[in-house]
């Protein structure tokens, strides 16, 4: 009984193909893992505040920092991330603190909070 290197040459590339499957099957199972596990991690410069999912955008005005997005057709909530707000009605959830406006672009928007930081 002799070793006959041929044959292990045939299977060699089946089980180079086998072993690299799997890797990547565990590696990318531990990502996923690992992507769930994952926490928003506030940002320093901004009190911690952590935006809500959606485009959104900052809006500077008055020496405050704002973040405007948009929640309904008609609606937009405007989040005070710092400075002083406006004198309006504040709401609170998890992102923080907001009010409300009614408007029918991001345009009107800002106009409506400049008149009110007047």
């Amino acid at each position: 009984m002799y070793y006959n290197i041929s044959r292990t040459l045939e299977f060699l590339p089946y089980v180079s193909w086998l072993v690299l499957t799997v890797c990547l099957i565990l590696f990318e199972v531990r990502n996923f893992k690992s992507m769930l596990a994952d926490k928003a991690v506030p940002d320093g410069a901004r009190d911690g505040f952590i935006p809500p999912s959606g485009d959104g955008y900052e809006y500077y005005v008055g020496g405050s920092i704002l973040y405007i997005i948009r929640k309904g057709p008609n609606r937009f909530r405007v989040y005070v991330i710092t400075g002083e707000g406006p004198n309006v009605h504040y709401k609170t959830d998890r992102y923080g603190r907001f009010f409300s406006v009614s408007a029918s672009d991001n345009a009107t928007v800002e106009k409506i909070i400049e008149n009110a930081y007047k």
